[in-house]
This record gives structure tokens, C-alpha cells and sequence, in this order.
């Protein structure tokens, strides 16, 4: 189902965007005509509820309001974008929040995951890898109808979390295609449509409307409106998926051969999925939809939490200290995201000293390299590779991509300052090829690449 660009909603003035992450929820003011401001970031909330850890939805929808009300100029804001991360559904009894909405690190009891890996989809009809934990989107409403059966036949809507927001600010329900056909098992790409399984269940009747993620679905709430001190008229888009919204300007039809890399919790890798060669079924590659209704294939890993204590203090590093991780096989070494836990990771040296701080540090931003380009070789390769989120300003990091794999073009988006907020989200931008090392050092550099990296994949694969 392709969304006319048509109902891509106007937006003539400021736009806030609410992004509601795994990690980190952010409030971002895109200036009509000049810069993007980061107003104010908190930890996600979570609380506890029934059987199983939740997202405190109340908690962030106060945050937003209470944030919202002491920004300056608010009459030039013109509509509010909410966006989030695509592993959480909100359910609704008479327009209000009935379950918790579930946290996807929940690990179910095993007599679940054996029910539900029975009645799952079939991985050719919704490209979506059985994953661990609640991931699977479709899993937790499983659970909440097997466990809570009853209760579960009150409810009247389910929505996906980015268009909760949105219906808390307007009073308007939808649903949105990126949400929809993220890993969720709710969602047949090729087909355009809900999975035979949403029909099975009797969820079916349960989604509203799909809306364009771009669209305005309605106006403020007016007594929201006055309490933020906002004008009436402020539309409310209907969002979608945070980094199927963040590729989106990057992978039009005419896009082959190029990958979006956006870096967060998740390094997600998306590619156009127009007539590439099948992929092989992989618990870290899917599937996905775009914003537009096209269909997407990406690969991801929990890259940006695997390497957080290691990365996360000290100085910028520089190309000695990647010269001497390298050379004495500084290695990051994690397990990664096992059903719903993340194990505790380590440094491991080839040398007979301790690894510095800063060779650590190195060590960890490699082990996202080589992961990412694991990665790409799971949906087929590129030549061009964008980097978008926190990693696209770390030099470290784009000079080490560049360095691992010369093949593939790095780039990074060109920031804006101008136009319409709305564009600079949903449309193509301008991009720069980071600086790169004269030829000595490149070449020195790279001698030591191929030891390293067979040192890394043995102590990945343990063989």
C-alpha cells in the first residue's frame, strides 16, 4: 500500500519532534529556516505493571507537556512529530490505555515462546526473523491474550507506541506502515497487508486506519494547547518508526546501491529492497517498510549499548591509538543481546600488557566496525554507506569504517540550516565524505587491518 506524497502535511513553521528510543527519549525543535536544537533528553522510563516490565508511557507523555511549556517562541511551531522505536504497542478501552505498553526486553515464560513459535508467521510471509525477548511485537500481544484473556477481550484498539503519542496530542487514532512491518510479525511486506496471523487472532478489527507517517491527523487538544501555550492550529503528524523515518530522505527507488547506517541503541543497516537477490533467513536481518509504503531489507545489532561503558568517557581518540590497538589485537569481546539480557563484555590483548584506556576504547569502536560490516553482508553489500545518528560525528568511528572496508564510500549527511523542518526529515539532503589520511599512514594502517580482523572473527566465532 503506497502512500500518495500528497498527504505529506505542509509544515510552515517549527516542528517538534518527540523521539521515544529504547535507551533515550529526546524532544528536538527543527527551526523553520535554521538549525535543529536538541531541547532536553531523559532516560526512557520504565515501571513495573502486571506480569512484566513496562514503558512508562505516562511519565514520558507528562515529560513532553511539561517540557513543551517552557520553550520560548511557541508561536512559531507549527505541528509535532512523534517517532519511536518499532517493539511497542499501546492497547485502548474506550480511548484509554488498558495494559501497560510492554518492555521488549521482557523475557517471556518458556511455555509462551513454545505457543507462540508454533502459530508465529512463516518467515517468507512477513520477512521478520523470530527474535529474542518481546521483540517480535505480535508476541507481546500474544502473551497479554493468553495470559490475560479476559481482560484482553475488552479492549477496542491496539496502536503502535509512536501513534499512541500522537492520538494522546490530538485525540485522533491511526495506524502507520513503518510501525507496523518492523519485526512485529503483524505485517506481510510483499502483500501490502496484516499477516494472516492479526486475522487469526481476531486483532484484525482492533488496528484504525493506516495514515502516512507525514500526514497531520488532526490539530492539538485545546486544553493542551493552552496549557503549553501553543496555538490551536498546531497540527499533529501521525509519525512512524524512528529509523525507518530517519532513512527515509536517503533510500528513494533510485537508490541500489546505497545503505543507511543509523547508530543509536541499535546500528541498523537499511537497504531499498527493490530487486535484490533474496537474503538468508537471519535472526539479525529483516524485512521492513518504509515510510513511503516501499518495501525495505535491514540488518541490525545492539550496537550502540554493547559498546556504552567502554566508549562512554575520556578523551577523542586519535590514529596512534588506533595504530597501537591494531598492532597488539586489542579486542572487544561481547555475547551481545541474548533473550533480553546483555552479557557483560570485555577487553582481550594479544600482548602480554594490560590494554590502556584508550586501546580499549579503540578496540570498541572497531568491534562496531567489523560488526557493521558483518552486517552489510548480510543484505548484499553497497557502495555507499550513510551514516546517520551519534555516530556520524565521531571521526574515529567514520575514518575506522573507511579504513576496514576502502570498497565502500562513507558519508555522512551535510547538516541544514534552511527550508521547511518537514523536508529536512522526509527529503534528500546534500552529504560530505569525511576527511581521510595521507597515503603513509593509510597504507601503514591498513597492513595491520587483515591479522586484526581475523583475530576478531576467531574470537567471535570461537573457531
Amino acid at each position: 500500500m503506497v502512500m500518495s506524497e500528497n498527504d505529506q502535511y505542509a509544515c510552515a513553521g517549527d516542528l517538534l519532534k518527540l523521539d521515544i528510543g529504547k535507551t533515550h527519549t529526546k524532544l528536538v525543535r527543527m527551526i523553520n529556516g535554521g538549525e535543529d536544537e536538541l531541547v532536553a533528553q531523559i532516560s526512557s522510563p520504565t515501571c513495573a505493571s502486571l506480569s512484566y516490565p513496562a514503558i512508562d508511557v505516562a511519565r514520558i507523555f507528562e515529560w513532553f507537556v511539561e517540557t513543551a511549556a517552557q520553550l520560548q517562541d511557541k508561536g512559531s511551531i507549527a505541528a509535532v512529530l512523534p517517532v519511536a522505536h518499532g517493539a511497542a504497542f499501546a492497547t485502548l478501552k474506550a480511548e484509554e490505555l488498558f495494559f501497560p505498553v510492554m518492555d521488549y526486553e521482557f523475557v517471556p515464560p518458556p511455555a509462551i515462546e513454545e505457543a507462540y513459535s508454533i502459530i508465529r508467521p512463516q518467515f517468507l510471509e512477513t520477512g521478520s526473523p523470530e527474535l529474542p525477548g518481546m521483540l517480535n511485537a505480535a508476541k507481546q500481544l500474544f502473551y497479554l491474550q493468553e495470559t490475560h484473556f479476559s481482560k484482553f477481550m475488552q479492549i477496542d484498539a491496539i496502536i503502535p507506541i509512536a501513534q499512541y503519542f500522537s492520538f494522546r496530542l490530538s485525540g485522533k487514532m491511526c495506524s502507520e506502515v513503518s510501525a507496523l512491518g518492523c519485526h512485529t510479525d503483524l505485517w506481510n511486506p510483499g502483500a501490502s497487508r496484516f499477516s494472516a496471523l492479526v486475522e487469526e487472532r481476531g486483532w484484525l478489527a482492533l488496528f484504525p486506519a493506516l495514515a502516512k507517517a507525514s500526514s497531520a491527523i488532526g490539530r492539538i487538544k485545546p486544553d493542551l494547547a493552552r496549557f503549553i501555550g501553543l496555538s490551536e492550529d498546531v497540527a499533529i503528524l501521525a509519525g512512524g518508526h524512528d529509523s525507518s523515518i530517519e532513512v527515509a530522505p536517503h533510500l528513494g527507488a533510485a537508490e541500489q546501491n546505497t545503505v543507511a547506517l543509523t547508530t543509536g541503541t541499535w546500528f541498523v543497516l537499511t537497504k531499498n529492497c527493490c530487486n535484490v537477490t533474496p537474503f538468508k533467513r537471519s535472526e539479525h536481518a529483516a524485512r521492513t517498510m518504509g515510510v513511503d509504503g516501499s518495501e525495505l531489507i535491514a540488518a541490525r545489532f545492539m550496537g550502540g549499548r554493547m559498546v556504552e561503558d567502554a566508549i562512554s568517557n575520556g578523551a577523542h581518540l586519535g590514529i596512534d591509538d588506533l595504530s597501537s590497538a591494531l598492532e597488539n589485537k586489542v579486542l572487544f569481546a561481547s555475547a551481545g543481546h541474548d533473550r533480553g539480557s546483555v552479557v557483560v563484555n570485555d577487553i582481550i590483548s594479544a600482548s602480554l600488557m594490560e590494554p590502556t584506556d584508550r586501546e580499549a576504547r579503540a578496540a570498541a569502536i572497531c568491534h562496531l566496525v567489523l560488526s557493521t560490516l558483518a552486517s552489510l553482508r548480510q543484505i548484499g553489500g553497497a557502495q555507499r554507506i550513510i551514516v546517520l545518528g551519534r555516530f556520524a560525528e565521531d571521526p574515529f568511528f567514520l575514518l575506522a569504517m573507511w579504513l576496514f572496508n576502502p570498497a565502500v564510500v562513507v558519508m555522512v549527511k551535510r547538516p541544514e540550516s534552511t527550508g521547511n523542518p518537514l523536508e529536512r526529515v522526509f527529503k534528500k539532503g546534500k552529504y560530505v565524505i569525511p576527511n581521510k589520511l595521507d597515503f603513509g599512514r593509510e597504507q601503514e594502517l591498513r597492513s595491520l587491518i587483515p591479522d586484526y580482523t581475523d583475530a576478531w572473527i576467531e574470537l567471535q566465532t570461537g573457531c
